[in-house]
C-alpha cells in the first residue's frame, strides 16, 4: 500500500493529466492494464491506498515505472517527450499478453459509433438517405467494426445536423440535415 499521502496525490494527478493526453478513457485504460475501472478512479481521486501491483500494472501499459509517473511533468512535455512516451505505450503493449483483440476491442469501444459516424459523414456517406444496415456495412467494409443498430440509433440521436426519415412503418433512414433557409 502506498501510505505517504502527498506521494499518493502527485501519482493520482499524474495518472489522470497522462491518460487524458493519451485521450484513454478509464474503462479503456483498465483494459489494457487488466485492473478494474474503479481502481484507476481509486488511484486518480486519492481516495483510498492503492496497491503498488496495480499500479505497476497501469504503469507499464504507458512504460513508465512508479517512480517517473510520481514525478512526470506534464506540463512540460514537449511534443519529442510526448512521442517517446507513444513509443514506450506501444513497446510496453507488444510485451504484454494483450491480444490483438483486446486492443480492437478496447479501441472500438473507446471510440464508440459517434467517431465512425463523423468519419463517414466527413466523407459525404450520408449525403443520401441510408439505413442501419447501410451504416453497418460501411463500417465494416471501411473501418472493419460493426455496431448494435441501438448504439447507432443513439449516436444519430445525438447528432443535431443527421436527421431521420421514415420510409416504412418500421423502416428508417438517416441523412444529412439540409440548412434551413
Amino acid at each position: 500500500m502506498v501510505k505517504d499521502v502527498e506521494y499518493r496525490q502527485r501519482i493520482g494527478k499524474n495518472l489522470l493529466n497522462l491518460r487524458e493526453k493519451a485521450c484513454l478513457k478509464r474503462d479503456i485504460l483498465s483494459i489494457l492494464a487488466k485492473v478494474s475501472h474503479s481502481t484507476i478512479f481509486r488511484i486518480e481521486t486519492v481516495n483510498h491506498n492503492f496497491e503498488f501491483e496495480k499500479l505497476k500494472l497501469i504503469c507499464d501499459v504507458f512504460g513508465i515505472t512508479i517512480d517517473e509517473l510520481a514525478n512526470l511533468n506534464i506540463d512540460e512535455w514537449t511534443e519529442d517527450i510526448l512521442q517517446r512516451q507513444v513509443e514506450k505505450f506501444r513497446r510496453a503493449n507488444r510485451k504484454s499478453e494483450l491480444s490483438a483483440a483486446d486492443l480492437k476491442e478496447a479501441f472500438v469501444k473507446f471510440k464508440g459509433p459517434t467517431f465512425y459516424i463523423d468519419k463517414i459523414f466527413d466523407e459525404g456517406f450520408l449525403d443520401e438517405p441510408k439505413t442501419i444496415k447501410e451504416v453497418n456495412e460501411k463500417f465494416l467494409e471501411s473501418y472493419g467494426v460493426t455496431f448494435k443498430s441501438t448504439k447507432i440509433t443513439s449516436s444519430f440521436k445525438a447528432k443535431n445536423y443527421i436527421e431521420a426519415k421514415f420510409i416504412r412503418k418500421n423502416l428508417k433512414t438517416y441523412v444529412k440535415k439540409k440548412p434551413k433557409d
